[in-house]
């Protein structure tokens, strides 16, 4: 399998523009961030040139989301805990929203991993595949149908990965969430 020559200039484009962000300042790091959006660019397009590739994408970066998420947030949680068994640590000058800095890590981090596990255990989407884009709950609420409306549901969903949304055969065992 070749790789892309878009792929190349995009990974390209993307590691120039991280580096003259992270070295240099003013015009030179709005330069690389250019070249950052540039590269995103070239990448994006190749990686969603087909509805089923850009779909299997944005599944893959929705899990990713959530694993960062769920880490950040469990880190904040951590540092709560930290904070609250050594109180000495504190330094006077921190920023104190609720009055207690074990408050104010231990809600953000409680956020972070909810918004995280949101993320992890939401069902993969795939419209090319025939899902809904949003949900029966949604619609409903939008549109203000009944609470016993609810649509057909899609054939095969039962056999799809968690990660992409890929069709899997009915016995092949689950692997994942």
């Amino acid at each position: 399998m070749s790789v892309q020559p878009r792929v190349v200039r995009g990974v390209g484009l993307l590691l120039a523009g991280a580096a003259l962000q992270s070295l240099f300042s003013g015009v030179l790091a709005l330069f690389g961030s250019g070249l950052m959006l540039v590269g995103w660019f070239l990448l994006g397009s190749y990686l969603t040139a087909t509805p089923a590739r850009h779909w299997k994408v944005i599944n893959i970066m929705i899990r990713l989301f959530g694993f960062v998420a769920t880490t950040v947030g469990t880190a904040f949680i951590a540092w709560a805990i930290y904070y609250r068994l050594h109180p000495e640590r504190v330094q006077l000058d921190t920023n104190i929203f609720i009055g207690s800095i074990f408050l104010d890590f231990f809600l953000v981090g409680g956020v972070a991993v909810g918004i995280g596990l949101g993320f992890l255990f939401a069902p993969a989407r795939r419209p090319d595949l025939g899902d809904h884009v949003l949900s029966d709950r949604a619609m409903r609420l939008l549109r203000g149908l009944p609470k016993n409306w609810a649509r057909p549901g899609v054939p095969g969903r039962e056999f799809r990965t968690w990660w992409t949304g890929e069709t899997r055969s009915p016995h092949e065992p689950s692997r994942g969430l």
